[in-house]
């Protein structure tokens, strides 16, 4: 088991299972899943600048946004990637 310090924490955790990866390229985020579910929550309700700004590109990008997601939906049901 190998272990990474979170830098948010700073407590020792297995590296494999407490921390994100980029699937890509395989790199792990500095701070552990518990902590950047923290900052990701925290950052949504006390900002009100951040609702705002979301609601506003979703409302531009309605059309975009759900195609997409119908082609990934798609693609999921058939295997392809």
């Amino acid at each position: 088991m190998t272990t990474k310090t979170c830098t948010k924490c700073g407590d020792d955790k297995d590296r494999e299972t407490e921390f994100y990866h980029n699937k890509k390229t395989g790199a792990v985020m500095a701070q552990c899943k518990a902590c950047w579910k923290a900052f990701r929550k925290n950052s949504w309700h006390n900002n009100p600048q951040t609702k705002k700004t979301y609601k506003e590109y979703y409302g531009r990008n309605k059309d975009t946004i759900n195609a997409r997601a119908r082609e990934l939906r798609a693609q999921k049901r058939t295997g392809d990637e």
